[in-house]
């Protein structure tokens, strides 16, 4: 593969992975975000005593300027959380990791760390 190049492992959709495997759920994962969000939820359902907060770690920018990322590995990374008030209310939050690499990206609006 010459330097630079971008390769990229699909996943026939005809293949049968397992037993209840959602192939559009999968694929979902790997959405280009781009932007921030900060919301809250009420949740009717939700028990009252549900309390704390889950965090995600994970690749979220799949997109550079025109550079599209095709590895999970060379994406930018994100930190989601999802609190729960113990009141029915879910407060989310994500935002991106802001490693110098991301904010050199940013200002250049180019890919310029590949497979680093």
């Amino acid at each position: 593969r010459a330097a630079g190049a971008a390769s990229a492992v699909a996943v026939a959709p005809e293949v049968a992975v397992g037993p209840g495997y959602d192939r559009e759920a999968w694929l979902a994962a790997y959405k280009n975000v781009e932007e921030e969000e900060c919301y809250t939820v009420a949740c009717a359902d939700l028990p009252k005593d549900l309390r704390g907060t889950y965090f995600r770690n994970s690749p979220s920018k799949f997109v550079i300027g025109t550079d599209k990322i095709m590895h999970p590995f060379d994406a930018d990374g994100m930190v989601c959380a999802a609190s729960f008030d113990g009141e029915g209310h879910l407060h989310f939050r994500n935002r991106f990791v802001r490693t110098p690499g991301f904010c050199e990206e940013l200002a250049a609006g180019k890919m310029i760390y590949r497979n680093q």
